[in-house]
């Protein structure tokens, strides 16, 4: 081969080369520029869906508090009506209890009564009796009086 040739081959090897490379160097770099494009465009994607779900699970915490809130207030009406309920109960077996003890006491007041009437009867009978008696003391004594003179 000649040397003509082979410097000939040479700078165009080197030509294609330097073109290849510039070629390769504005690929890749356009390459990196939709690559960055696309990353950035995926970034704000997902920040928007990210946003998205932050946004549907904030709503659905309030719902669920809201639910749970609204669950708390029927079981706490609930338990006072269980309450209230257990408390009117207890209360009837007291009040029961209490009209039992009270109609054995009015029972007992009302023996009580029966027998003071019995012993005032008894008593007024006595004092009677010794209303009586004095009366006819006073009388003899009072007669003896008249029968004495000096007195």
């Amino acid at each position: 081969m000649d040397a003509e040739l082979i410097a000939y081959l040479d700078q165009r090897f080197t030509d294609l080369r330097t073109s290849l490379r510039q070629d390769f160097r504005a690929d890749l770099a356009a390459t990196e520029e939709r690559l960055r494009a696309e990353a950035l465009a995926t970034e704000e994607r997902l920040r928007g869906e990210i946003a998205a779900t932050e946004d549907r699970v904030r709503v659905e915490a309030l719902a669920t508090a809201e639910g749970l809130r609204t669950d708390i207030a029927a079981t706490e009406d609930r338990l006072r009506v269980e309450i209230s309920a257990d408390t009117t109960r207890h209360i009837d077996v007291i009040v029961e209890a209490l009209m039992s003890k009270m109609e054995l006491v009015v029972e007992g007041v009302r023996t009580v009564d029966r027998r003071l009437d019995r012993f005032s009867d008894e008593v007024r009978g006595d004092f009677e009796k010794v209303d009586r008696r004095l009366l006819r003391l006073h009388a003899r004594i009072g007669t003896r009086r008249r029968r004495r003179p000096g007195h």
